[in-house]
Formats: structure tokens, sequence, C-alpha cells
């Protein structure tokens, strides 16, 4: 990261991250798959890319720089180090809960599972930093805003803290090396400055890390993290592949196919025209009047409009609105088993592959006001088997079946009648359910 001055003013700077925190032998492992005739990563199993996150060794370099004065460069502090995966971590990585139910979801056929893809996110942790601080011409205002900070954060851990004034660091410069130890949820950090070592030994976190895990693993570059952590991508996901369908919420279910279509998601609000449905081996897409179809079949050609096009790994095609001429759908192919589809201006993305589609619904912009097979996004498990009327299913069948819908004049059938009598979310929360999208 580094900070530039603003030409508004002179004595401010602008935070612009640069640095990276990236999974290196995984992205060069990705652009080779990429361009090979081999299935991609983002078209194997969770499983797959869990296995291969544990054979590889996850590090990565991390610098950001503070500057300021006239040009920003006449004071400046530095942090450079890394940050990469330990033992502890690796071994956590293969006996945590959630690996162990993924290895029976394996072996029952069900590789993508909700928590295999937890399972994958704890291989991918990076729990170690080691870190060294360097300053060039600080002022004793801020270096006095810096021992400011050291004594909060010791009046804060002291129950953790060892401060030796005897243990001294030969370079001169401070360096600090911290370790998430995901087992007991605890942080422990060690500082050696020229005259003093502290110590705070596993310190007890106040949330599970583990399941935040955004901010310690080694797949995106900082300010992505950082974007994408407040639009709630990789958190919020909707999984529907062969045999099952995983809501925003992490409940799984049986998927039940059928010949007539079922609506997976939609903003139940109507602020945003945005619907996804499946018939079997078919996805549409119906955003802002556009209707785009795959056939999970045969990626390379889909539907626009009723009209056939084609996609190549050069050439993503882009669908714009007739009426503002803003960019609705980008369809870009990553593999031939693998494309993806973002709404730009409704914070979606979908993935879709021959095994299935996953989507990636921002979280403050749908919060609680999804409906579909994907759940309500309320953030709350046990309701996301409301069915559009506000009823609440027993079953997996029942829910699957609630969201049948009658489009392109197929039979009446196909649309689902819920019973009169039945359990029912309270009145607050069913409105936005019986409004529900326009399609």
């Amino acid at each position: 990261m580094v900070l530039r001055c603003n030409t508004l003013q002179r004595l401010l700077c602008t935070l612009i991250p640069t640095g990276t925190l990236r999974n290196l032998h995984s992205r060069q492992t990705l652009r080779t798959a990429r361009h090979a005739s081999t299935p991609s990563l983002l078209s194997r199993t969770l499983s797959d890319i869990r296995d291969e996150l544990l054979r590889t060794e996850i590090k990565a370099p991390v610098w950001a720089k503070l500057g300021y004065g006239r040009s920003c460069q006449e004071h400046s502090l530095k942090m450079q180090g890394y940050v990469r995966r330990d033992e502890l971590a690796k071994e956590y990585a293969t006996s945590c809960p959630e690996a162990q139910r993924c290895i029976q979801h394996e072996r029952q056929g069900n590789p993508n599972s909700a928590d295999c893809r937890r399972a994958k996110d704890r291989a991918a942790l990076a729990n170690f930093y080691d870190l060294e601080f360097t300053q060039n011409a600080v002022t004793q205002n801020v270096l006095q805003a810096c021992y400011n900070v050291e004594n909060f954060v010791k009046y804060i851990l002291w129950p953790y803290m060892d401060d030796n004034r005897f243990a001294q660091n030969p370079s001169g410069k401070v360096n600090v090396k911290m370790q998430f130890k995901p087992d007991i949820n605890a942080l422990s950090i060690q500082v050696f400055k020229p005259s003093s070592t502290i110590t705070f030994d596993k310190v007890q976190l106040p949330y599970s890390v583990v399941r935040e895990p955004w901010l310690l693993t080694m797949r995106k570059s900082i300010s992505k993290k950082i974007v994408d952590g407040l639009y709630g991508v990789d958190k919020t996901v909707c999984l529907v592949d062969r045999l099952v369908v995983k809501t925003y919420d992490n409940v799984t279910l049986a998927r039940h196919p059928s010949e007539c279509w079922t609506l997976l998601t939609a903003d139940s609000s109507r602020i945003r025209n945005i619907a996804v449905f499946e018939k079997q081996s078919t996805i549409r897409v119906v955003m802002e009047g556009r209707v785009a179809e795959f056939d999970l079949g045969s990626l390379s050609h889909f539907k626009v409009d009723g009209q056939p096009q084609n996609i190549d790994a050069r050439t993503p095609v882009t669908l714009r609105d007739n009426a503002t001429r803003k960019t609705v759908l980008l369809v870009q192919m990553l593999s031939p088993d693998t494309i993806k589809v973002v709404a730009p201006e409704h914070y979606v993305k979908l993935i879709i592959s021959k095994e299935g589609v996953q989507i990636h619904a921002s979280l403050l912009a749908y919060r609680n006001r999804m409906r579909g097979v994907c759940g309500d996004f309320d953030g709350e498990e046990q309701s996301d088997l409301v069915g559009p009327s506000g009823c609440i299913h027993k079953t997996g069948q029942e829910f699957y079946d609630a969201y049948r819908v009658a489009l392109d004049g197929s039979s009446s059938q196909c649309q689902w009648q819920e019973p009169s009598r039945c359990i029912r979310r309270p009145a607050q929360t069913q409105q936005a359910y019986q409004q529900g999208p326009r399609y």
C-alpha cells in the first residue's frame, strides 16, 4: 500500500492499496489451466480445489508505505514482510470438523457441499505474519502517536502481555511476528523493538476468524479483498450443482430438477429487476428486460432474447440496456467448460459450468431481500425453507416445488399452488415475499 499526496490538501494523503496478498503458485496454476485442455480450477469440485491448496505452499510478500509532507516523501513509515500458512494451520485444515464432514460428503458423491466449501477456505488460511517496520525522518508528533497506540494496546491486552526490557533487537528495527491459531481462535504476537521485546500470548479473539476468513486467505489482492468484503463476495454464494443446492445462508438441500422452470433467486423488493431460473440443464438470467439462456452442455453457445450467440475466450459478450446503453450483462469465457456472467449495475456475478451454477450476490444490496430456492439471504438458516407466499415448508422437496413457475406458455401444472393453511412467516416479513420479482 502507498500513501500519495492529495493535490487539494498538500498535507493530507490518500490511501491507495497496491500491495498484493496472493498465492503465486495457485495463480500460475490457474493461468495454465485456463489455456489447457483439462478443466480449470473453477470447473473442478470444491474438494479438488481444497486438495490442491493443501499441496501448495501458501506464502506471499506484503508491504505498505505511509508518506507525508509536501510531496509525501519527506517523512515515511514503511512495512514489509511476508504472510504464509504454517504447519499448524495446515494440520487444522485437514482435521477440522468441516474437513471431516466434507470427506463423508465426498464418499456420498457430494463434493460441493457447504462443509466442503468451508474446508476449502480452511485450506487457504494464511495464519503467520512476519513484518519489519522502518522509518525515515518521522516527526516527534507521529512517533508520539505511535507510542500512544502502543500504550493503549498494552492497556487492553495486559492480561496476555509479557514485556521483557532486557531482550534487545540487534537489527535496530521493529519486527512483528503474528501467528493465528485456528484450533483455539487465538492470536499470539511478538514485537521485537531495539530496546525491548513485547509478547502477547494466545489473545482470545472476540469472534471466530475462521468463519470470516477473507482477510487470511491467499486468493486475492488486498484491495480486491476490501471491496469484495464490503459487497459480500465469497461469503454470499448460492451453489447449485447436479445433486444439491446450498443457499446463501448455508442450508444444503437436495436438488429436484423438473421439466418446469424453477426460480433460483430474485430480488423480492423489485428495486433491481433481476431473476435467475433453472430447468434441468438450462440456466436463464433475466436482467432489466434482457433474457440470457445458457445450456450447461454447450456453454460456448447461448441465447440472448431468443437469438443465438457465440462466445470464445478472447471476445466477451456485452449486453446493454436498449434505452440507457448501460452494461446489463457481461459474459466472459473462463474455460471451455466455464463462463462468468457479471451484472455490474446489480452487484451480481454468476459462475456457470457444466456442473451447475454459483450465484454471488452483494451483501449490502440484497440482504434480507431475496427469494427463491437460494433462500431469503437474511443470515438465518432456519428461515430459508419459506415459499413465495410465506409458507414454511417441512421438506426440501416441497420447498423446491413451491418455486416452480409457468414461463414461455408452459403447462399450468408448473405453477405451484401453496396450501391455504400452513405455518407462515411473521406478517412484517411476509410482504416482501408476496410482492415477488417482475419476471
